[in-house]
């Protein structure tokens, strides 16, 4: 297996595992990032967005890396980590640092468009 398609096969189950994690467990995954759940409307909101639309994302990065579309697979990866990297560094600026896993997750985030980065300049992505 390339390094592009393993890159993207981790991008995949980063997504998949975060949003199966939110969609089974709203209330822990709402207390980890410091939210508080007040009804079914937020459990709800919860579910899709951090859940369903995460679910998404990787099938989306799954399918890419499984049917050999590695560059549009892997600018997607690219773009996703890097909204989140844009969101946190935004929260820093404007918030200050963050208790944790805020930092963790800001550095997972940082290496996962640095393996991204280098894997879109790999032959493979680059000749398709």
């Amino acid at each position: 297996m390339s390094f592009a398609k393993l890159v993207l096969w981790f991008s995949a189950l980063n997504w998949l595992a975060a949003g199966t994690f939110a969609l089974a467990l709203p209330a822990t995954n709402a207390s980890i990032i410091q939210l508080e759940l007040g009804g079914i409307i937020s459990s709800s909101d919860l579910r899709a967005v951090y859940g369903g639309l995460r679910v998404g994302i990787g099938c989306f990065l799954a399918w890419a890396a499984s049917t050999g579309h590695l560059r549009p697979g892997l600018i997607a990866a690219a773009a996703l980590f890097g909204g989140n990297v844009l969101g946190r560094l935004v929260s820093l600026v404007a918030d200050g640092v963050p208790e944790p896993p805020g930092l963790l997750l800001l550095g997972f985030e940082l290496f996962g468009v640095v393996l991204v980065g280098v894997a879109l300049t790999r032959r493979e992505v680059s000749a398709a």
